[in-house]
């Protein structure tokens, strides 16, 4: 899911394209918890100017109030994409963590009072009354 992929110097044949869109689409399975329509994907790459040969990848994604970047060089745009890939996945996988903390956290104390809540009292565990 990739809503833009800028490449103006870089040359990217078809298969390139298609390897970047598939290592980028890994991040789909950690957006899951926000709307498709407030997450977008952002890749863009472009020749080193220094190492000729080296290739810099830079990935954005923007999530409800905040965007993550990344970025990364390689050989080839597969392999700058794909480290930088890596480190917006370990970057995701740390908020859906922390997001998940939070949100477990409150609901822990309101889970144990309803299960109290519902406990029989003990006057319910009483012997029967004998004839």
């Amino acid at each position: 899911m990739i809503d833009q992929l800028m490449a103006p110097d870089v040359d990217l044949t078809d298969a390139d394209r298609e390897t970047i869109g598939r290592k980028v689409a890994k991040l789909d399975k950690l957006l899951t918890h926000w709307d498709d329509d407030t997450v977008w994907i952002r890749v863009a790459l472009r020749q080193d100017q220094a190492r000729n040969r080296t290739v810099h990848a830079l990935l954005s994604v923007g999530i409800p109030g905040t965007t993550l970047v990344t970025e990364d060089t390689g050989d080839s745009p597969t392999e700058a994409v794909s480290r930088a890939v890596d480190e917006m996945e370990r970057e995701l996988r740390k908020r859906k963590t922390r997001y998940e903390q939070k949100r477990r956290v409150p609901g822990t104390g309101r889970a144990l009072a309803d299960e109290m809540a519902n406990e029989p009292d003990e006057e319910d565990y009483a012997p029967p009354a004998e004839p």
